[in-house]
C-alpha cells in the first residue's frame, strides 16, 4: 500500500500526517523542527513514503489528504 506524508514547518514546531492510499490517516504528530528529530520519525513509523509534501500553513496537511484521496475534496 503507499503512503504519502505531510510536513506542515513552522520555527519551532511540525506537524506531520502519514496517509494511506485511501486517504486514512495512518500516522500523526507534532515534534521539534530539527531535521534529526524528523528524520527519526519518519523511519520510526515504519511506513515507506511515495511522496512527501512540506509547506507553512496547517491547510497543507488537509490539501495532501484531499489530494491523495481518489474522491478528492470530500
Amino acid at each position: 500500500m503507499k503512503h504519502y506524508a505531510g510536513l506542515d514547518l513552522s520555527v519551532k514546531e511540525t506537524a506531520i500526517r502519514i496517509i494511506d492510499e485511501d486517504g486514512r490517516i495512518r500516522s500523526e504528530a507534532k515534534i521539534g523542527s530539527h531535521p534529526e528529530g524528523l528524520s527519526k520519525y519518519l523511519m520510526e513509523t515504519g511506513f515507506r513514503t511515495e511522496r512527501i509534501e512540506l509547506g507553512a500553513c496547517s491547510l497543507n496537511l488537509r490539501r495532501l489528504h484531499c489530494c491523495s484521496h481518489p474522491k478528492g475534496w470530500n
